[in-house]
């Protein structure tokens, strides 16, 4: 039996960090979500990161602790490559209404004030914040930048899998938030890099 590895103390607060902000949502917090937690910051310490993780490893760790390493990303503290995010159905839009309520309602604003159809409101969300899972930007701090990284990453990651449209469906998606949030309508909601969204 392999020795049980004792976590470090930043995972040991990053655990705890996670299941206060799971109560403090509302969210229930069992034994068994703190283990998966705890599972997935071992697997991860001991191949000395997540980025030194093979793609197999990576793919099981985040779909053994989905909520876990979701809230990770949506929060800014995972970074994952697009390839992942198209092979595992993580619902991240949900997630981040949750743990990111202002960044949220900022989002909604904007698409209340450019007419949004309420249907495409939670894509375009969920497309945002797939490019904070890929690039670590916080939602209400994506600009032309990152949107344009994560949707090369997106295109070339299906591309790779033989599904090229697949990924045009997420890129333009992508881009249809980009140009949302750029919109000049939408620009006195925009809270910028420098701006605090708590304060709108």
């Amino acid at each position: 039996m392999a020795a049980a590895v004792v976590l470090s103390g930043r995972d040991a607060d990053l655990v705890d960090d996670y299941l206060a902000a799971m109560a403090a949502v509302g969210r229930r917090t069992g034994r068994s979500t703190g283990q998966a937690a705890r599972s997935f910051c071992v697997k991860v310490q001991r191949a000395g990161g997540f980025e030194r993780m093979t793609r197999a490893r990576r793919l099981d760790a985040v779909s053994k602790a989905r909520a876990f390493a979701s809230w990770l990303m949506v929060t800014g503290q995972l970074r994952v490559d697009a390839d992942l995010l198209g092979r595992l159905d993580l619902r991240l839009g949900g997630v981040a209404a949750n743990y990111c309520p202002d960044a949220h309602r900022w989002f909604v604003e904007v698409c209340d004030q450019i007419m949004t159809r309420p249907a495409d409101v939670s894509i375009q969300w969920n497309a945002l914040v797939k490019i904070t899972a890929i690039t670590g930007t916080p939602p209400d701090q994506v600009g032309d930048t990152e949107f344009a990284t994560a949707r090369s990453a997106i295109v070339a990651a299906y591309v790779a899998r033989d599904l090229p449209d697949s990924g045009r469906g997420m890129a333009s998606t992508s881009t249809a938030s980009s140009s949302h949030c750029s919109t000049p309508g939408a620009s006195a909601a925009w809270p910028g890099p420098s701006s605090d969204p708590r304060s709108r």
